[in-house]
């Protein structure tokens, strides 16, 4: 594995209902995850968001590591 990518697509595959992410109002696992970062992903390529910087002011939430991980996959 190269990439925080590489390491979450491996992490879906092998334990995909494990909790990967919880915050007070809500939890994620990890294959939940994958898909929600990979739409994040697709849709911010589609608006020409590639290889640039995304700024994030959120509280520390599952919705942020979602976003986050989203933004890598852009």
């Amino acid at each position: 594995m190269n990439t925080i990518l590489d390491w979450l697509e491996h992490t879906a595959e092998t334990d995909p209902d494990r909790i990967a992410f919880e915050d007070p109002q809500c939890s994620i696992t990890w294959r939940e995850l994958q898909e929600k970062a990979e739409d994040i992903g697709t849709c911010l390529a589609g608006i020409g968001v590639v290889n640039r910087p995304v700024a994030f002011f959120m509280e520390k939430s599952v919705t942020a590591v979602i976003g986050m991980m989203g933004t890598v996959y852009a």
